[in-house]
């Protein structure tokens, strides 16, 4: 039965930090998605994980994890947009 209680234990802790959450060692949670764009918008300094690697060498917008490569590959995408 304990093993079902993490969906409270969850709801505990953004009651008391927030929507964004330190679940462990090396895990955030997010709640909602003010909470994604503070971690994942244009406004912030957090890099990517080495997670983004496992498609090395094949690399798209998505899965830079340079922020160089990503401004430049965004401008060609945001041109053929308009």
């Amino acid at each position: 039965m304990a093993r079902y209680q993490n969906r409270k234990i969850l709801h505990e802790l953004q009651k008391d930090y927030g929507d964004v959450v330190r679940s462990g060692p090396t895990e955030v949670t997010l709640f909602g998605t003010e909470a994604f764009y503070k971690l994942h918008g244009s406004e912030s300094s957090c890099g990517r994980a080495a997670y983004y690697d496992l498609l090395h060498p094949i690399v798209s917008l998505d899965t830079t994890r340079d922020p160089t490569i990503h401004a430049n590959r965004r401008k060609v995408r945001d041109r053929a947009l308009v």
